[in-house]
């Protein structure tokens, strides 16, 4: 017992040295950024005290806040966050998506091209191509999810047999725009949860008179109404691009009825992050903090399998002979 006692003795004393040595101004940004990581999904995965002892002591030689950067980022890469970034001042680190597979020369064609609704018929089949929607204030956002929706109806108007939902160049964004123009493919009540680290529920997505509403709030404007699309057949079709959001809407169609996925595994990022700004918005962390629930609050695996797999031959440009929509034509007709 003297012993184990006599060894961390030094430990205390360091750490309370540290402590005292340091500035108020690198101390606070410290415990900020602390408090902030201890909110990520993967808080878990770290010793929180003993990290904190560590920060402490090596900020002791540093000078201003602007030199913790690595202190504070040796820290983020232990939750081993690959949805989210740290950035202060003019230094930023991100980790890359587990995902290894890079994106195939058409999709980075198509991107090269910007964001764009593709909507047509193949035959009897409406072919539904949905994008990435990086928007974030309400005119964007009303913006994209009446673009989704005009598409919707428009090929609704045709009576087509089933239909293919595109999502293998949606690398995410905000995912209220994308499920408010196809909030009618989907049964009225609760459609998804967000899942917190210990699987507690912290909001939820419902669909309301074809409407999408997440937290009670209908979060972007339509100006028509859709139509019910409830029970027609759908083959999801998604990739190595497929990220984020463009998972989560995949996800939601993985819970329907009379609905298929088609093509290979996703990005790997099938949650959800939050901003958090600090240090006068000189500091900013992107952190993952929910997971993706089905409607009985079931966590969403991160990586999404399609029930078809279909080797990478993308054709965006005609997509007749894309060998996944092949896939999924076999299966609708």
């Amino acid at each position: 017992m003297y012993k184990v006692i006599l060894l961390l003795l030094p430990a205390i004393c360091i750490s309370n040295l540290s402590q005292a040595q340091l500035p108020d101004s690198l101390k606070t940004h410290i415990d900020s950024a602390f408090h902030f990581m201890q909110r990520s999904l993967y808080s878990k995965r770290v010793n929180w005290d003993a990290e904190k002892t560590a920060a402490y002591a090596a900020a002791a030689t540093v000078a201003n806040k602007e030199a913790l950067f690595p202190i504070i980022a040796n820290v983020y890469k232990k939750l081993d966050d690959h949805h989210g970034w740290f950035e202060q001042y003019n230094d930023k680190i991100r980790l890359p998506w587990k995902d290894s597979r890079q994106p195939t020369e058409a999709i980075k064609k198509e991107w090269a091209k910007g964001p764009k609704v593709a909507a047509f018929m193949i035959g009897n089949i409406a072919y539904l191509r949905i994008p990435g929607m990086h928007v974030y204030n309400q005119q964007q956002i009303d913006y994209c999810a009446n673009w989704l929706a005009d598409s919707v109806q428009s090929l609704a108007a045709k009576k087509p047999k089933g239909w293919i939902i595109d999502l293998r160049l949606n690398t995410g964004g905000n995912i209220v725009p994308m499920m408010s123009g196809i909030a009618s493919f989907f049964p009225e009540g609760i459609l998804s949860y967000y899942l917190d680290r210990n699987d507690k529920a912290v909001s939820e997505a419902v669909i309301k008179n074809k409407v999408y509403v997440q937290e009670d709030t209908i979060k972007a404007n339509l100006k028509k109404a859709l139509p019910d699309l409830s029970k027609q057949k759908v083959a999801v079709l998604i990739g190595r691009s497929t990220g984020s959001s463009g998972e989560g809407v995949a996800y939601n169609f993985m819970n329907r009825k009379n609905t298929r996925l088609f093509g290979e595994n996703s990005a790997g990022v099938a949650n959800a992050t939050e901003g958090f700004l600090f240090n006068d918005q000189q500091s900013y962390f992107l952190l993952t903090t929910s997971q993706l629930g089905n409607k009985n609050k079931k966590p969403a695996p991160e990586t999404l399998k399609p029930h078809v797999q279909v080797p990478v031959n993308d054709n965006f440009e005609t997509p007749a002979n894309d060998l996944t929509v092949k896939e999924a034509l076999k299966w609708l007709k």
